[in-house]
């Protein structure tokens, strides 16, 4: 059975769904002012010096090292020639992205419910699952993915993995067009631009081949004609492949193409061995800490993925036919899924890499009707929201006093430090040292800014890296066999001052550069001169 359509505000569905359009507003105008006026990270200043170097004339790979694909470096050349080089507008646009993405995922999570069938998580072995209420209705789940992402802390925004969601929903989006339409017209250019999708997908991070793949593999296992989806599939993969043309044109075309070889083959490997001793259940845990309650999700959807999988499995086996619906279900489960488990043991155990998974968690949660009572449904969405704002770190005291400054004021570093919610870099600090500096007159390659943290310097100067190797300490870390190399070129480069953060990088006696006097001091930072 169906729900009725809503037919007045009286209901106490839409009475509900306006208490959600109305808390949704309400979070984004309190969160949206402090979220565009948190400061960038090193990730996302690091990209765009990659973008000014190309925007200079020079080349990536060759001229500004970039162990990864040059898919997000294309994205910050796009964003910064049309909207400029402000850390506000770099924000909005992140806002764009993500918000778009989100749009669809919810859309996605809709088209269920808007089938003849539902799934749901249910254990009776019928031939189809139990009808009841939907988990997270309508704007509640823009509600509750809005209140995650805004108050995460800002190394989890402007990165690659939650921007690869926009192409990685929009080929979702293709695929669920598809279901229900055995031959019709339209079905080729269908799978050629979800391969398409998923191919720009892989030029912004590799990693979504996994998701990729297990979405494919579930659609073909529950295909009740196997070889039409695999007729699918083969149509899917070249539209991937011709994603790759443009990329390769362009590496070809700026002059960077045996550097990006030289990258991927030869520094690479090392890059992916240093990644994966920084997994350790310590730094996992810190990371579970920091995303509570949030972390929840993933084991819900888990659960819910593993339910939904064996209700499948029984169908299968008693012989009854698996609706487009339930093989819907199951292949948001398996994008879910497979993005959680390849963020989990493929890479760093970094913040920004487990948001995604939880936006995909909370979509196919979203997908679920259960048979509870409505009213308990809604407490427990309504609680489920209220958890995560108390624990959001942006509702705090100390930072909410700068939203009127936030709406109608500029940016300062005392603003940026209140904002921030890591401890890197020391905002003052940098403010001092951009004055000190600029002061001196510094021009191009007079600068080198030895710590990762430190590189906010080149962004406040408008000046490019001193060498190819930004960030130096961090690159000698994660390519220890060419640590020689790179403290060699950046000892002979001819800068005049070298920047450290002595609690980014401890100093080490005798050692480059703190060998060098210091003519400037504020907080963790000192300036070096070479004399």
């Amino acid at each position: 059975m169906h729900p009725e359509p809503l037919k007045s505000c009286a209901d106490p569905a839409a009475r509900f769904q306006r208490w959600g359009c109305a808390a949704f507003c309400l979070l984004l105008l309190v969160f949206v002012p402090l979220f565009v006026r948190m400061p960038l990270t090193s990730d996302t200043v690091l990209y765009d010096l990659q973008a000014r170097t190309v925007l200079s004339g020079g080349v990536l790979y060759r001229d500004i090292l970039e162990p990864n694909l040059p898919g997000v470096v294309w994205v910050h050349l796009l964003v910064r020639s049309l909207v400029g080089w402000s850390s506000e507008a770099m924000r909005l646009v992140d806002l764009l992205i993500v918000g778009s993405a989100l749009g669809v995922l919810a859309g996605l999570a809709g088209w269920m419910h808007r089938r003849p069938q539902h799934p749901a998580v249910s254990s009776e072995p019928s031939g189809d699952f139990a009808s009841g209420i939907c988990l997270i209705p309508g704007v509640w789940l823009l509600m509750m993915m809005a209140t995650f992402y805004l108050s995460r802390n800002e190394w989890c925004h402007c990165q690659r993995d939650i921007w690869m969601l926009l192409p990685v929903s929009l080929a979702m989006l293709l695929r669920v067009q598809r279901y229900g339409r055995h031959g019709r017209s339209g079905d080729m250019l269908r799978c050629l631009a979800e391969g398409l999708c998923w191919g720009a997908a892989f030029w912004i991070k590799p990693h979504v081949a996994v998701p990729a793949a297990f979405v494919m593999l579930t659609d073909l296992w529950l295909a009740e004609n196997r070889r039409e989806e695999l007729r699918r599939i083969l149509l899917v993969i070249p539209g991937g492949l011709l994603a790759a043309v443009p990329g390769i044109l362009w590496l070809v075309g700026s002059g960077g193409w045996s550097d990006f070889l030289e990258m991927q083959l030869n520094w690479n490997p090392e890059y992916l061995r240093a990644g994966a001793e920084r997994r350790s259940l310590l730094r996992i845990w810190y990371m579970v800490r920091r995303f509570h309650p949030w972390w929840l999700v993933d084991w819900a959807g888990l659960t819910a993925a593993l339910l939904v999988f064996l209700q499948v499995v029984r169908l299968r086996a008693g012989g009854n036919r698996i609706s487009d619906a339930e093989r819907w279900s199951l292949s948001l489960a398996a994008l879910a899924v497979s993005w959680f488990l390849q963020a989990l043991l493929l890479q760093h155990a970094m913040d920004y890499i487990q948001v995604a998974p939880i936006l995909l968690m909370l979509t196919f949660l979203s997908s679920l009707r259960v048979r509870v009572p409505a009213l308990r449904c809604r407490i427990m969405i309504c609680a489920a929201a209220g958890w995560g704002l108390l624990a959001a770190p942006q509702l705090t005291s100390e930072r909410l006093r700068w939203w009127p400054e936030c709406v109608g004021g500029g940016g300062s570093p005392e603003m940026r430090s209140a904002l921030a919610c890591g401890r890197f870099p020391d905002w003052s600090g940098i403010d001092h040292v951009v004055t000190f500096l600029r002061n001196e007159h510094v021009g191009p390659g007079d600068v080198t800014c030895f710590s990762v943290h430190s590189i906010h310097v080149y962004a406040a100067l408008n000046l490019l890296p001193s060498t190819r190797y930004v960030g130096v300490a961090a690159l000698q870390q994660l390519f220890w066999s060419r640590r020689q190399e790179i403290e060699s070129t950046v000892i002979g480069c001819g800068h005049r001052f070298v920047v450290t953060d002595n609690d980014e990088v401890p100093p080490e006696p005798g050692c480059f550069p703190w060998t060098l006097p210091v003519v400037c001091e504020s907080g963790s930072l000192r300036v070096h001169a070479v004399r």
